[in-house]
């Protein structure tokens, strides 16, 4: 018994030796670039495609939406942007530390783009993963020419028809481009390509260059039942012609708001600065090389604050003293931390060149 005992101890002792430890990942991966084909180009743009990255048909050919769509998901998960599907890219990509873009409330499936002539026309079509029924959209557009150079931005809202000739302005930053389409309504679940007659134009504004790429994201929804939504900057995802995605990070603020107090509140409310603002988006501030989006400043009052300070119709304010402005709320507790007794500084844009002027409040 004691020798069949010992010869069966034997026998697992060799054969644990003899089977190989099973590996976590043994898939060899082999570079891959523009030109490349095959099976193993297929399975990395399903891999691609299963992330949000890469939104076209899977053909096992590397091309331009390949190559795209790896430097979106190298640019979100925070590698140097190559395009190229080097082996460490490859690791990242199949394993679960890989980031992939969230699913958008209202999802731009595509982004067709055509020239007629030196015109550039766009045509998105919308899928919405919302439940509720929309009957317009607000979309970002961002363009760019062969260099990769950003030529333009800005916001065009897709209305139903019987809204007419709507457009959309943010005092300095004003859109003129619109499309009305009839009876735009897109049911929970539902999608809609806008027709061959409603297509986006859009004008080159750096002169001699033409419109390469273009990348399209909803930023708000309009509902039946009369509500906005607002869909947060770092939740928008962007769509390009040339089947990229994109998610942008913006800071809401680039220092931690203090919580308002009762007392801040109140010194807040004690004196006016003497202006009228609109909170500017952070696209903006990415386009025009500003920290952040500020507040636009379309009114100053006569004798107030902020004309003894010289500031104008048009300056965009980014900073009030130690905060950055980005909004309403950045902009109430800058004031509440504003020194009574002597000068606050100021940062502000004017001609997209940065100011410095001093502030001194007045109690009332």
């Amino acid at each position: 018994m004691n020798k069949l005992l010992h010869l069966g101890l034997c026998f697992l002792l060799i054969f644990a030796f003899c089977v190989p430890a099973i590996a976590e990942n043994t898939t060899e991966y082999t570079q891959l670039e523009s030109g490349s084909r095959g099976s193993e180009v297929e399975a990395l743009q399903e891999r691609l495609q299963e992330l949000g990255f890469y939104t076209i048909s899977v053909d096992g050919i590397y091309g331009n939406g390949t190559v795209g769509a790896i430097e979106s998901f190298e640019e979100f998960n925070g590698l140097p942007v190559t395009g190229v599907a080097s082996v460490e890219v490859q690791e990242l990509l199949f394993s679960d530390d890989a980031k992939g873009i969230p699913v958008a409330l209202v999802e731009i499936r595509n982004v067709g783009m055509r020239d007629s002539y030196g015109s550039y026309y766009a045509r998105p079509t919308f899928l919405n993963n919302t439940e509720d029924t929309i009957d317009a959209v607000t979309c970002m557009i961002r363009w760019y020419n062969a260099y990769g150079q950003r030529m333009g931005i800005e916001p065009l809202t897709i209305y139903n028809a019987q809204f007419g000739d709507y457009t959309e302005g943010t005092g300095w930053y004003y859109q003129n481009s619109m499309v009305d389409i009839s009876n735009l309504n897109i049911a929970p679940g539902e999608s809609y390509a806008t027709g061959s007659s409603q297509e986006i134009y859009m004008e080159s504004i750096v002169e001699h260059n033409s419109i390469a790429k273009v990348l399209m994201a909803v930023v708000r929804y309009h509902t039946t039942d009369g509500r906005t939504v607002v869909i947060p900057e770092n939740e928008q995802v962007w769509k390009g012609n040339d089947g990229t995605v994109a998610v942008f990070e913006y800071p809401n603020n680039l220092t931690e708001l203090p919580e308002m107090t009762d007392e801040m509140q109140t010194k807040s409310e004690s004196f006016m600065l003497g202006i009228d603002s609109i909170p500017v988006s952070n696209f903006f501030a990415d386009a025009f090389g500003m920290p952040v989006g500020g507040v636009y400043i379309h009114y100053v009052e006569k004798g107030s604050i902020a004309e003894d300070a010289g500031i104008r119709q048009g300056d965009i304010v980014v900073r009030i003293g130690d905060i950055w402005i980005t909004d309403w709320d950045s902009l109430d507790v800058a004031k509440a931390l504003m020194d009574e007794d002597g000068p606050t500084e100021v940062i502000y844009y004017r001609n997209g060149e940065e100011c410095t002027t001093e502030m001194f409040i007045q109690l009332l």
